[in-house]
C-alpha cells in the first residue's frame, strides 16, 4: 500500500495511484493536496518510496537470498517451524515492498530501436524509457501517427537480455515535437497484461539499469 501524510491536516492519504498522479484529492479536508513523500508499507514494514527505488536493485537481490534460505531451512530437519514462519512472513513482505515500488519504476534504455505498428500502419522508432507498466518511444517519422487510446504493438530487444519482445498496448499519450524545446515527437505506450515470463524479463533489465537512468 502507498501512503503519504497530508500536508494540509496531517492525515493519512492512502492510494496505490501515489506513485502514477502528482495531485491527490484528500478526503480528511476535502482539499486536492501536492504528492508528496511518499511510503509503501507492507506488514510491520514501512519504508520511504525514494528511499526503496534508490535501492530497488539491492532488495531485489536480497529476496532471491531470502527464497534461496527459505528452501535450505524447509529442507534442514533441525530448522524450528517458527523460525520458518518467520522468514516466510519476512518474505512476502519484501515482495509487496518491492511490488510497492516497481509498478511505476521507469528507466532510461540506452540507444535501442523498435518497431511498432497500430492499423495498417509500421514504423521505426528509439526505445526511449520503460517500466513494466508501459513504454516511451520516438518514431522516426511523425507524419502518421496513431491516436490517444488506439492499439499498438511494439517490437524490441534490450541489451543482455536473449529474447525478442513483442508486446501490445495502447496509446496513453502523444507528445509533439518542439524544436525550440528540443522535444522529439514522442508516444507514450501502456502495455497490456504480460505474461509471466516477459514481466520477469523486463523486471530484470529494469532492475539492473536502476542506477542513474532512474525516472519515477
Amino acid at each position: 500500500m502507498l501512503t503519504m501524510e497530508c500536508p494540509n491536516c496531517k492525515e493519512v492519504i492512502r492510494s496505490h495511484l501515489l506513485g502514477e498522479i502528482k495531485v491527490v484529492f484528500c478526503k480528511h479536508c476535502k482539499t486536492n493536496v501536492p504528492v508528496q513523500d511518499v511510503h509503501i508499507s507492507a506488514s510491520v514494514y514501512t519504508m520511504r518510496r525514494e528511499d526503496l527505488l534508490n535501492r530497488i536493485y539491492r532488495y531485489g537481490k536480497l529476496l532471491v537470498e531470502a527464497e534461496k534460505e527459505m528452501e535450505y531451512m524447509i529442507k534442514d530437519s533441525h530448522m524450528s517451524k517458527e523460525s520458518i514462519k518467520s522468514m516466510g512472513k519476512f518474505i512476502i513482505a519484501l515482495r509487496e515492498l518491492l511490488n510497492g515500488a516497481r509498478n511505476n519504476f521507469r528507466v532510461c534504455v540506452p540507444p535501442t530501436a523498435a518497431r511498432y505498428e497500430f492499423g495498417n500502419m509500421r514504423g521505426e522508432a528509439m526505445l526511449v524509457d520503460l517500466s513494466i507498466a508501459g513504454a516511451c518511444i520516438e518514431p522516426e517519422e511523425s507524419k502518421h501517427l496513431p491516436r490517444i487510446k488506439s492499439d499498438i504493438s511494439l517490437n524490441f530487444s534490450l541489451p543482455n537480455i536473449d529474447t525478442l519482445f513483442s508486446i501490445k498496448g495502447i496509446v496513453a499519450w502523444i507528445r509533439k515535437e518542439a524544436k525550440q524545446k528540443n522535444f522529439k515527437t514522442g508516444i507514450g505506450v501502456k502495455f497490456e497484461e504480460l505474461q509471466e515470463t516477459t514481466r520477469s524479463l523486463l523486471w530484470k533489465f529494469i532492475s539492473m539499469h536502476g542506477g542513474g537512468g532512474v525516472k519515477k
